[in-house]
């Protein structure tokens, strides 16, 4: 039997839909429509900066399409070792992906082929390591 008959459930599913994922995207939906997003920024005291191309995305993941298009390893070895402001000397310069990925408590495994993304580390295996965390915050 339907679940929802046998409970004499009448609600429409987005009337009590918990899920935070499908309230952003009907929200990302109604901000992209009309001119929407335009009177929400006026309302927040804010002007569109983009010359009305929409500038708002339901998932940013900008960040993580920079890390995957970059094809060199050594390249984001060093841009992460360069923002935490280890020296130019530290073993970590000139270490294995492995051992750089394990270091920085890459989860499920670290890999031994590239360099994981920092969005990939776990702060319960990695924060032992980092000795200024203001710089790392």
């Amino acid at each position: 039997m339907d679940i929802r008959r046998y409970f004499g459930w009448t609600k429409p599913y987005f009337l009590v839909n918990r899920e935070e994922r499908n309230l952003c995207a009907i929200l990302y939906h109604l901000l992209l429509i009309n001119d929407n997003l335009n009177r929400f920024l006026a309302w927040l005291g804010h002007a569109s900066e983009h010359n009305g191309i929409p500038a708002i995305y339901f998932e940013y993941s900008h960040l993580r399409d920079i890390w995957h298009g970059a094809d060199d390893d050594k390249m984001k070895q060093s841009y992460i070792l360069d923002a935490l402001s280890y020296p130019p000397t530290h073993w970590l310069q000139t270490s294995s992906f492995y051992d750089f990925n394990s270091y920085f408590g890459a989860v499920r495994e670290p890999s031994r082929k590239y360099i994981q993304l920092p969005g990939n580390w776990a702060i319960s295996r990695y924060d032992k390591n980092i000795t200024d965390n203001d710089e790392f915050l």
